[in-house]
C-alpha cells in the first residue's frame, strides 16, 4: 500500500464521513469496502482496511493473554474494534464511543500511516505534532538515522 499524506474530511450529524478519493482508490479494492476502526495509542482513531486488519488481528490472536500486560494490550485494541462498511456514497460511520475518545468533531484530519489510516481532530493532531517537534527532535533524528543507516540511503538514491 502506498498511501501518503493527509486529507481533510467532514463528519456529518450521524457520524459518517466521506473516505477521501485517494484512499478509496488505493485501499478499497483490497478491502472490499470492509474496514475496522479502533482506538489508537494516540488520541485518534485507527482505520484498518479489512485485509490489513486480518493480518493485525492474526498477530493479536497469538498473544499469551495469561500475561496481564499483554492481556491489557489485546483488550485495549480489540475491545474498541468495530467493523464498518462503506455505504453506497463511500461514507464510513465512526461509532460514537470512538468519536468521543478521539474528540472528533465536524472537521476530521485523515492521516496515512500506511498500512493504517488515522482519523484525528485537527487541533489534537497539531498539538501532537508540535509536541514531537518541541521535545523529541533528537529522538526522531536518531530513529531516522537508524532506519536509513545514517544517511546511506541517499547514496542508493543518487
Amino acid at each position: 500500500m502506498s498511501l501518503l499524506g493527509s486529507y481533510v474530511s467532514t463528519k456529518d450529524d450521524r457520524g459518517r464521513f466521506l473516505l477521501p478519493t485517494a484512499i478509496f482508490r488505493e485501499v478499497n479494492p483490497a478491502s472490499g469496502g470492509r474496514y475496522i476502526v479502533n482506538r489508537s495509542t494516540d488520541k485518534c482513531v485507527n482505520l484498518y482496511p479489512g485485509n490489513v486488519w486480518d493480518v493485525f488481528k492474526a498477530k493479536l490472536d497469538k498473544i499469551n493473554t495469561f500475561d496481564p500486560r499483554k492481556r491489557a494490550l489485546v483488550r485495549y485494541f480489540l475491545g474498541s474494534a468495530t467493523e464498518i462498511m462503506l455505504d453506497s456514497k463511500n461514507r464510513l460511520l465512526i461509532p460514537q464511543q470512538l468519536a468521543d475518545y478521539a474528540q472528533l468533531e465536524k472537521e476530521l484530519l485523515i492521516v496515512s500511516v500506511a498500512p493504517v489510516i488515522e482519523i484525528w481532530n485537527p487541533n489534537l493532531y497539531n498539538q501532537a505534532m508540535e509536541a514531537v517537534s518541541a521535545t523529541n527532535v533528537e529522538d526522531i533524528t536518531q530513529i531516522a538515522n537508524d532506519i536509513f543507516d545514517n544517511g546511506k540511503i541517499f547514496e542508493e538514491l543518487s
